[in-house]
Parts: structure tokens; sequence; C-alpha cells
């Protein structure tokens, strides 16, 4: 599997990671079949036997059984991998400190996610989403220590907006503290709005760009059509779910395209979503969220896959919401005023 440099950092990651959301009994969506131990060592050992080399999780996933169940696949094997969570909602905590990005939290929190996971080190640990309770200063000060302590090796961000990301690289410059390595964050052809300020601050700033979401909780693989009952069991299938806002026609005329590149590739739709992905820059790993072999399979064998130019344009222009302004426009109207 391809590996690329994360952000301004030397660790190499590979192009897919394996996400640990569905390990345990899922917390987001009851009914919902649960992986667990044996089908996630299962799951763990594929993904690594097939290149990958970085998991994600987080310590509120399924009450911190997620962490639980990845530490325990990874024994013996925790030197060749990268492991990333992630802090801001405690497992099952409901005092007043167990939750946000207050010194306090974060410190407790950390060195709990070290006992689940079965580990000295955290490779990559990131702030959930942004805490409006607390000073960042204060998380970037505690995230700094926990480097320094050897209990974290690099810092990261997820969900965090353009100016969370701007202001916090500022902070840590001026302070001279450790800087987020990455952006974790969501991105789909329903999700596009992210080419607007997230993905230039991570070109500009030297940010990773870690996705979330890339066939937005499986939408885009094709299960779901227009006059056909949903599916069981799976995360799109309650009336009331807010991703059905994915259903639209829009959306509809997404999958259609996406179908029609897969015949034509004899590939699957899922896969040309996955690569449509990796076409972009500077995504530098796409979290595959899956719960049977068959299915990390399926995802995987869409790195052959190279779309061309009017493919791409194709997904592009049908997928492009109307508040798109594209990043590739901003950065050719800068490159103007500089000449």
């Amino acid at each position: 599997m391809r590996m690329r440099t994360l952000g301004r950092t030397g660790i190499k990651v590979s192009e897919f990671s394996l996400g640990c959301m569905t390990f345990g009994p899922s917390r987001l969506w009851p009914g919902v079949a649960c992986v667990g131990q044996k089908a996630a060592s299962q799951l763990v050992h594929l993904a690594m036997d097939s290149g990958i080399n970085c998991f994600d999780t987080a310590d509120m996933y399924s009450y911190g059984e997620s962490e639980r169940l990845l530490g325990r696949a990874l024994r013996g094997k925790r030197a060749q991998v990268l492991v990333c969570t992630k802090v801001f909602n405690a497992p099952d905590g409901a005092g007043p400190n167990e939750t946000g990005l207050s010194r306090h939290h974060i410190l407790s929190a950390a060195d709990l996610s070290l006992k689940r996971l079965g580990t000295d080190w955290i490779d990559i640990y990131y702030a959930h989403i942004w805490d409006q309770a607390t000073p960042i200063e204060e998380t970037l000060k505690a995230f700094d220590d926990l480097v320094r302590w050897g209990k974290a090796r690099y810092v990261g961000c997820s969900n965090f907006s353009g100016w969370q990301i701007a202001k916090s690289l500022g902070v840590s410059e001026r302070l001279r503290l450790e800087r987020f390595a990455c952006l974790q964050a969501k991105y789909n052809l329903a999700c596009r709005e992210v080419e607007n300020e997230l993905l230039p601050v991570c070109r500009e700033e030297g940010l990773g760009y870690i996705v979330w979401g890339p066939l937005a909780k499986g939408y885009f693989s094709g299960k779901y059509r227009p006059g056909r009952p949903r599916p069981a069991a799976c995360r799109l299938s309650r009336a009331d779910e807010e991703f059905l806002r994915y259903e639209r026609e829009q959306g509809h005329a997404v999958v259609a395209a996406l179908d029609k590149i897969a015949q034509a590739r004899r590939a699957t739709p899922s896969q040309i979503a996955l690569a449509w992905l990796q076409a972009k820059t500077p995504v530098t790993s796409v979290i595959l969220g899956v719960r049977s072999p068959e299915q990390l399979q399926e995802n995987l064998s869409s790195e052959k896959i190279q779309l061309t130019a009017e493919e791409l344009a194709v997904l592009d222009d049908l997928s492009r919401p109307p508040s798109l302004y594209p990043y590739e426009m901003i950065e050719r109207n800068n490159r103007r005023r500089l000449v």
C-alpha cells in the first residue's frame, strides 16, 4: 500500500486507515451489529497484512470498549503500527470535569486511554472537537506536556473549523508549544464544503488531512436507492437519521454516476467514491469503517483505481454544492496576485 507523509512530520501513514468505531456495542446507532473481539482482531490483522499501518479510535467509542478491543488485537504487534485516539467526551463519565479539553480532563483521559489500549504511548492524540469553555492555550499546553512526557508522539485536531485551526497554530507558534500535525474531518461526495477553508488551510500550514465518513455512512455504497426499502440494521436505516439529507436529487445523480463509472471499470460504487477521494489533495489517509473482511477487501481494492480527468470532472460537477467555491480557483487567483 502506498504511504504518504503526514503533514510536516517525518512519519509515513498508509493511504487507508482502519477506523475502529465499529468495535464494541454502538452508542450512536443502537441495533446496528457490533464487532466483537474475534472479528476486531481479524479485521486488524487483515488490515496490517494489506499494508495499513494506522488505526483510529476514540475514548468515547462504545464506552471505551473500542480502545480495549483494538489494544488486545495489537498485542505483540504494537510497535509496527500507529495508534490514534481522541479526547473530549468521557466514555461514561457524567461529572462536570469528565468532559472537554481542560488540562484536568486531558491528562486523566490520556492515562485511561493508554490503560485501555494496553500501550505506553499514543501516536496521534486528537482533540475530538473544539471546546468553547476552555482557552485553547490550556489545551495546547496539556498536549505539549503529553508529548514531552512521551505519552503522545503527535497531536491533532478533529472537526475543527478553519478559524479554530488557524488560532490553534498561532498560539502554538507564539508559546512555542507542540503544533497540530493533522486535521481529521469529514469529506465525501456529499460533503465538499471542506474545500472552501479546511483543505486550503491544511495545504498552507502543512497539516495532514485524515478523512472520516468517506462513503457518507454507506450512502455511496449504492445500497440506498429511491423507491426501495432501506436495508435493516444499517446506519441510515432509521427514518429520523440526520444523514437522510444525503438522499436528495443531487445525491441520487451522484450515485447514478458512480454506478456508470463502476460498471465500465468492473468495480463497485464504493470503490469509485474512494478513488475520487484519493485523487484529492492534501488528503493523507482515508479512514475505512467496516464490519467484515469482505467490506475491508472491497474498499482496499479501490487503491488500484485511478480515475481519469473526465471521470473526476463528472463527479465534481454533479456533487458540487451551491455554496462551494473551489479551492483550486482560490489558489489560482492568489498566484495571479503574486505575479
